[in-house]
């Protein structure tokens, strides 16, 4: 074989080489894509990728963790007497000694406070745990807050829980609340 022939069946070879290495690689990048698209996942009908529900956006915290609003307990009335602490799984513990004190009910000034920070909801309607957790972060506070029926206050638990409860009206012994807990620690 002459070298005009050689050299050109060299130069054939490596095209070929590089043609299949463009090919092969152009592959891969699809088949990447195609599985960051869930295209080969086992992704639930109606759910995201995280397995998130797809009918909305992601509900976060003001630093961006996801809030499932699972409670920990549902809404409940009670009395809030004295102090509570609000992360019990079967509900609130009432006269809790600090630190697992959430909530002060203070007589002499018809006042609540939280010593893990609590927060006066003027939004209309009843907060969910992204509302309070929102306004918890930006006008959270630890000082006396006063209280009317009607009101409702947000509150972050001795365990990193968000809390809320609606002031339902004064009593002989404390003030009547309808409250409630959210499962997740933030």
């Amino acid at each position: 074989m002459d070298d005009a022939k050689k050299g050109s069946s060299w130069s054939s070879t490596i095209a070929m080489i590089t043609a299949a290495g463009t090919l092969l690689a152009a592959l891969v990048a699809l088949a990447s894509f195609l599985v960051g698209q869930q295209f080969f996942g086992d992704t639930p009908a109606g759910r995201n990728p995280d397995g998130q529900p797809a009918d909305g956006p992601a509900v976060t915290d003001t630093q961006g963790k996801r809030l499932n609003e699972e409670v920990l307990w549902p809404p409940s009335k009670m009395l809030l007497a004295s102090s509570m602490d609000f992360d019990g799984s079967q509900g609130p513990i009432r006269d809790s000694e600090y630190p697992d004190t959430d909530v002060y009910q203070w007589f002499t000034d018809d006042a609540i406070s939280s010593p893990h920070c609590m927060v006066k909801w003027t939004g209309a309607g009843v907060p969910g745990q992204n509302d309070c957790a929102t306004l918890l972060a930006t006008h959270g506070v630890s000082d006396h807050l006063s209280y009317e029926a009607g009101d409702r206050f947000c509150f972050r638990t001795s365990k990193a829980r968000i809390a809320m409860f609606e002031v339902l009206g004064p009593t002989d012994t404390g003030v009547e609340v309808r409250a409630t807990t959210w499962k997740q620690r933030l």
